[in-house]
């Protein structure tokens, strides 16, 4: 597909090993295509860590073109070290599928957040980092781990000059990197719980004016 280009980011996700847990999520960008189905992309990454995906091993990849989202099945064929740099060489399987889906439009950026949180039945509050926010959900660094499902309230900066807007949350996975030297090691995928549509259509709508003024400081 002439949208893909080498640089691309890439959600990669492989299905758990146990049953009824979520699908792991990785990342990885494209590096080109050997032919009309074999692709060449980065070892994906859990985190900072490289994750151990196998020979014929199947996952499922996903890109965001504009406002539209592309996703793909692929097989993994080999592993390749090229200037200590690890790739995987992918077979395609099926036909690419574009769905347009503004609400998961995925908005990478490094904002300050704040989280609060129940312990000992009292109300706590911490600063996280936000990763990247869509219209289902937000990914944080935090200090502190959370079990699957406890209920949040994270604080995003996205309004005016900002401002923050605060919106109930559902942590969906959290996994800790341990070679990390920063106090922030836990990264917490959180999904948004809303209120109602206006809630959503409102956080929807601040996730593109961030990404159009992005644009237009970076000409």
């Amino acid at each position: 597909m002439a949208e893909l280009t080498a640089g691309m980011k890439l959600d990669v996700f492989v299905e758990p090993k146990k049953e009824g847990e979520e699908r792991i999520k990785l990342v990885a960008s494209l590096e080109g295509f050997a032919d009309g189905t074999r692709m060449l992309i980065t070892a994906p990454m859990q985190g900072m860590i490289p994750y151990p995906l196998e020979t014929n091993q199947n996952i499922a990849l996903q890109c965001y073109v504009r406002s539209a989202i592309i996703n793909f099945d692929a097989a993994v064929l080999r592993r390749i070290t090229k200037e200590n740099m690890s790739y995987l060489l992918l077979d395609r399987v099926g036909e690419f599928k574009r769905t347009q889906r503004r609400q998961d439009f995925r908005l990478d950026c490094l904002l300050d957040g704040r989280l609060e949180y129940t312990e000992d039945g009292k109300i706590k509050k911490m600063p996280v980092v936000v990763n990247d926010i869509s219209g289902g959900g937000t990914s944080i660094l935090s200090k502190v781990e959370f079990p699957l499902e406890e209920k949040v309230v994270v604080h995003l900066p996205i309004g005016d000059k900002l401002a923050n807007h605060t919106y109930m949350c559902e942590v969906r996975r959290c996994f800790e990197e341990k070679n990390s030297v920063l106090p922030m090691r836990y990264h917490v995928g959180l999904r948004f719980l809303f209120k109602d549509e206006k809630e959503k259509d409102h956080l929807i709508s601040r996730i593109f004016v961030m990404e159009r003024e992005r644009r237009k400081m970076s000409k």
